[in-house]
């Protein structure tokens, strides 16, 4: 495997999603961590600006003209590093205290203003006005510490989030290896199933996500075997029902190429050539008829049961009559189901067909049509011979007969129903069959009503 196709995993596109997604989190995190202690650092020295400008605007002395402050407000203000000047009307200095006396007096626009001392060093001051002689008190304190603060942890924050990074990535490294191992095991385990061996199953026990993975794709192989198994019969019974009258036909050959035969003689012989010749043109027909059912797509149209019932009906009179067979038709006025009129004509033929053939002289078909909500229910009833109970379940499969030697005499070749199944189910629709020997069949179809 290249290397471009390794970065190309599901595997590495899990821990780089994770890597990335833990990267945002952490800056963020971090992030919204710095800025709230900004915050909260200005806030505290903001606070103590403004006290310290009332406490000492309460404390100062006037005396002889002569500004004092008792030496413990002096000291409470150095403890918090905070100086000041206090300035007359006049914009004079009328004390310092602390750092003040080393720099001039400030000109601030602003009350609260941030600037830097006569050493390049960053200073808050705050300016706080005097009701009794119009002059102010302006306190000021050093910003270093607070930037010396977020700058550690800013360093703090560049330091561990590359670290909880890496942390993260041989955890979702580790992670992604224990979630994938199962998908890992099932693929080299579907590698092993192949037509010849089919059968296996991944049997996988797990109920999350990954088990059900494996049960689908054991249900997948279920159908493909069955689907494997299915298409294997019916090439076996293709080719059981071509040697019988392959076999027949090339003794027939070989019987008149054996000695001189008189012309009567010849002609019988290949008169019976022509009927296998006849069955199997009608086997293939039949097969690739199925072939193209199942296969092809409906293009599906308005298709009017009503009407095309009534022509089915009227084409077979005829041969119902011939055969001294009445065939009746009840059906509503136009009922109409989406579908192909080519197949379903294909569907009622075979099932009319079949009615007639085993139906006894004298006897009775009866097609039925009904609409129910969202379907309708097409019924094909005789009173022939019926089919046995145990032979119901296997009615519709490939190349059944119920009776070989009547089918055989009646031209079938176990496909008529196969097709009619295939048929119906393309359209969405449902076939049943009910029978009993000596009382006749019948067959329910239910098709979708078409909806405008």
């Amino acid at each position: 495997m290249s290397n471009l196709n390794r970065l190309n995993t599901l595997r590495v596109r899990l821990v780089l999603w994770s890597m990335l997604v833990n990267a945002l989190l952490l800056i963020a995190f971090g992030g919204g961590i710095w800025f709230a202690l900004r915050q909260v650092q200005y806030r505290q020295i903001n606070d103590m600006l403004q006290l310290s400008a009332a406490q000492l605007a309460a404390s100062i002395d006037a005396n002889n003209g002569q500004l004092t402050i008792p030496p413990d407000d002096v000291a409470v203000l150095a403890s918090r590093s905070v100086f000041a000047w206090v300035i007359n009307d006049i914009g004079h200095v009328d004390l310092t205290i602390g750092q003040a006396a080393k720099q001039p007096a400030p000109t601030l626009e602003n009350d609260l203003q941030d600037t830097l001392d006569e050493q390049g060093n960053p200073i808050r001051l705050y300016r706080y006005s005097l009701s009794e002689n119009s002059g102010s008190i302006v306190v000021g304190i050093s910003l270093r510490t607070v930037q010396q603060t977020l700058q550690t942890v800013l360093l703090i924050l560049a330091a561990t989030i590359p670290l909880a990074l890496l942390i993260s990535a041989v955890g979702a490294i580790f992670l992604a290896g224990r979630a994938l191992s199962p998908i890992a095991a099932i693929t080299a385990q579907a590698k092993r199933i192949s037509h010849e061996n089919l059968s296996e199953r991944l049997a996988f026990k797990s109920r999350d996500e990954v088990g059900q993975l494996a049960l689908t794709f054991d249900t997948m192989l279920d159908r493909l075997q069955a689907a494997f198994e299915h298409e294997r019969q019916f090439i076996g019974n293709v080719s059981h029902e071509l040697r019988t009258p392959l076999s027949m036909l090339k003794a027939q050959i070989s019987l008149a190429l054996n000695r001189p035969r008189d012309s009567a003689t010849l002609v019988q012989m290949v008169s019976a050539m022509d009927g296998d010749v006849d069955r199997m043109a009608r086997l293939v027909e039949s097969m690739l008829t199925l072939i193209r059912t199942e296969a092809t797509p409906i293009s599906f149209i308005a298709v009017d049961l009503s009407d095309l019932l009534n022509g089915l009906v009227s084409q077979l009179q005829p041969l119902a009559a011939e055969r001294q067979i009445t065939l009746a038709l009840e059906t509503p006025p136009s009922v109409r189901t989406p579908g192909d009129p080519d197949q379903l004509v294909q569907l009622f033929l075979n099932l009319l067909d079949n009615a007639l053939k085993y139906s006894t002289a004298g006897g009775q078909v009866r097609v039925c049509l009904t609409v129910d909500r969202h379907e309708c229910q097409i019924t094909v009833k005789d009173t022939g011979v019926g089919i046995a109970p145990q032979e119901l379940s296997q009615l519709f499969d490939r190349f059944y007969r119920a009776d070989p030697s009547r089918t055989r005499q009646t031209g079938g070749v176990g496909l008529g129903l196969s097709i009619a199944r295939a048929i119906v189910q393309q359209h969405s629709g449902r076939i049943q069959v009910q029978s009993q020997p000596g009382r006749g069949s019948l067959f329910t179809i239910f098709l979708p009503l078409y909806s405008t």
